[in-house]
């Protein structure tokens, strides 16, 4: 996994090597990150991601932004986890955008925000 580019230590960019491996060097392919947020203070996590996906299209836990994908797919009182996803040509851009998309508004303003980011094998 590589660290993002800020001096934020839980920033995160996408590693080409991840999504254009040998395994899906026609990119036909889908790359899914699973990122999980969590913050001491109980509603915070869901306030900052419900304000950064009303942004997005979709609803309903299932939103998109360009060529990624975004899916709430676990909640509690002091977290979330999602997934982001992306495939075809622009499977790099497209995640990388939405990784930094999330951290700038969800993450990097909350001091106490923690982050998990997992890539999922390709599928």
């Amino acid at each position: 996994m590589k660290p993002g580019w800020s001096g934020d230590p839980r920033a995160y960019r996408v590693d080409p090597a991840w999504v254009w491996s040998e395994e899906n060097h026609e990119l036909t392919l889908v790359a899914s990150l699973r990122v999980t947020l969590e913050h001491p203070v109980e509603g915070v996590v869901d306030q900052r991601c419900r304000a950064w996906l009303s942004g997005l299209g979709g609803g309903a836990d299932e939103y998109w932004q360009g060529g990624a994908a975004v899916r709430i797919v676990e909640r509690s009182a002091h977290g979330l986890v999602l997934v982001l996803s992306s495939g075809g040509l622009d499977v790099l851009e497209s995640l990388d955008h939405s990784v930094q998309e999330l951290f700038g508004a969800v993450v990097a303003p909350e001091q106490g925000m923690s982050v998990r980011w997992e890539e999922l094998p390709l599928a």
